[in-house]
């Protein structure tokens, strides 16, 4: 990164002593444990081990780099900072501003609604799974990926692909109003099963899941028949051509801020 805004002849020596006065400087004592290496071709053509950081941390470092190039970053980065502050005053201007950025990305209406809807009754469903058991990332994303199954017909995986997306793109950010559709219903049916027969630990909680997607499953089933062709769609939302604004919506959870992939 310190090579390619052009500042300085000697990149690695600049990281090296920028390194130190984030640290000894600017306190910013923990930038060793969020450091990592990983082998990356280097300009031999071999892997090599190269320091790499996180989204989170790399916006931190280049606030510490004194370059004009940065300051439309830092700008940005304080004008975030503002918002996320006048949020905690009133959380409803996060779902403005959500609205906002999906009209000027060009979403309809009812779109937006589902997908707003989408993200609620995934967050009730995600704290509905803690409290009944759900406790490893493991039990979570089998559970995830059966009712996805039964909704949509292709696992999370296989329906991005299908869509031609990246692992960090938001899968959800990139679905049909169908697909937000059915998946809603399969969660909410999941929920509601759950609360009924108060389910508690995997298996219950994995029968519940089954049902409710078996609801979701039915409807999919009714409407590919009439419409002769499946509910999984290659439609995506992602920006066309050089010029466009990058999908940096697919980064945080829009509500909570929270990094994901649904």
């Amino acid at each position: 990164m310190i090579e390619a805004l052009g500042i300085t002849s000697r990149p690695s020596k600049y990281w090296t002593d920028l390194r130190t006065k984030l640290v000894d400087t600017e306190g910013f004592s923990e930038l060793s444990d969020k450091i990592g290496k990983l082998k990356m071709p280097s300009e031999d053509g071999k892997l090599r081990g190269t320091e790499a950081v996180n989204i989170e941390t790399l916006l931190r470092i280049l606030q510490s780099v004194p370059s004009p190039k940065l300051e439309p970053l830092k700008q940005w980065l304080a004008k975030v900072g503002f918002e996320r502050v006048q949020e905690q005053k009133d959380p409803a201007e996060a779902l403005e501003r959500l609205i906002k950025t999906y009209l000027n990305q060009g979403r309809t209406p009812q779109w937006i609604r589902e997908r707003i809807d989408g993200i609620m009754t995934r967050k009730e469903l995600t704290d509905e799974r803690r409290e009944r058991g759900i406790t490893t990332s493991g039990e979570y994303a089998k559970l995830t990926r059966m009712l996805q199954i039964c909704s949509i017909g292709l696992g999370p995986k296989e329906h991005r692909e299908l869509k031609g997306l990246e692992e960090h793109h938001s899968l959800r950010d990139h679905s049909t109003e169908m697909e937000l559709i059915l998946t809603r219903l399969g969660e909410r049916s999941t929920i509601e099963i759950a609360r009924a027969n108060e389910a508690n630990g995997y298996d219950q909680n994995r029968n519940a899941a089954e049902e409710g997607g078996d609801i979701a499953k039915t409807a999919r089933l009714k409407i590919e028949k009439l419409t002769r062709k499946p509910v999984a769609s290659k439609i995506n939302f992602l920006p066309k051509g050089p010029d466009a604004i990058p999908d940096l919506m697919s980064l945080a959870d829009p509500l909570s801020g929270h990094a994901t992939k649904q």
